[in-house]
């Protein structure tokens, strides 16, 4: 079975369940911490966070 990819933005927790991910057919693509007060002031660049993503339909 072909593992599903899953990109992380988001707190510690959302990330420390990867050790669990390869039970439920999963793998880390990404992941970057929230960090609401250093981004509230910065417009989001969406370069940084450019991601090839193959859909199956």
């Amino acid at each position: 079975m072909a593992r599903k990819k899953v990109f992380i933005y988001g707190g510690c927790t959302s990330r420390d369940a990867v050790d669990f991910y390869p039970e439920y057919g999963l793998e880390l693509l990404g992941y970057v911490a929230r960090q609401s007060l250093v981004s509230a002031f910065r417009p989001a660049d969406h370069s940084e966070f450019a991601i090839d993503i193959e859909l199956n339909s």
